[in-house]
Formats: structure tokens, C-alpha cells, sequence
């Protein structure tokens, strides 16, 4: 499931847009309805990205429940808080996978 959105996400170049657009790109996708990220989960993430700051980053996003990964990032759309994370999650996520075709 993973491998399909990361291939989706490359095919569609998702580290050259905006992260609105990425966003978008992310959330509209039907695995995105599929994907629960766990608060620890991006916490994880946000620490791999950022590792001084991705802890105080995680705090600041208040994130306590398991969230769809569409709605994280419909929610990013509205804060650019959350949004500015969701983007290094991304970008953890695309540079760290190793796809399987």
C-alpha cells in the first residue's frame, strides 16, 4: 500500500510543488483514506527530518489521536503549522523509501 503511494507521489513529482499543492495531491489519492499516521508515527517523522527541533515541532502541533493521512493533510491546508510538518513528513517519506515495483 505504502509502495503504491510513494510510486504515485514520485510519478507526480510531489517535492516540486507547493506544499499546498502537495498536499492536495496527497489527500486526494485513495490510499490517503487508508493510511492512519499515529502521533507517534509522525513524531518520528519530524525528528528523522528535523532532528534538534522535529520533538518541539511535534509539541506544537498538539497531534494526540491517530489521524487519516487524507485528513492531515486537509487539515494542513488550514494551518501552516501542521502543513510545514506534513511537507518534511513527505519528503522523509519519499527520500527514505525504497519502492518495491
Amino acid at each position: 500500500m505504502t509502495n503504491e503511494l510513494v510510486n504515485y507521489l514520485r510519478r507526480h513529482q510531489v517535492l516540486d510543488k507547493s506544499p499546498r499543492k502537495a498536499m492536495l495531491l496527497v489527500a486526494d489519492h485513495l490510499l490517503a483514506n487508508e493510511i492512519i499516521v499515529t502521533p507517534d508515527a509522525l513524531k518520528q517523522a519530524l525528528c528523522k527530518a528535523l532532528p534538534e527541533r522535529g520533538e518541539q515541532l511535534f509539541d506544537l502541533l498538539g497531534v494526540r489521536i491517530p489521524y487519516l493521512l487524507s485528513a492531515l493533510c486537509y487539515l494542513a491546508l488550514y494551518d501552516q503549522w501542521l502543513c510545514y510538518a506534513m511537507s518534511l513528513t513527505l519528503e522523509t517519506l519519499l527520500t527514505n523509501h525504497k519502492s518495491v515495483v
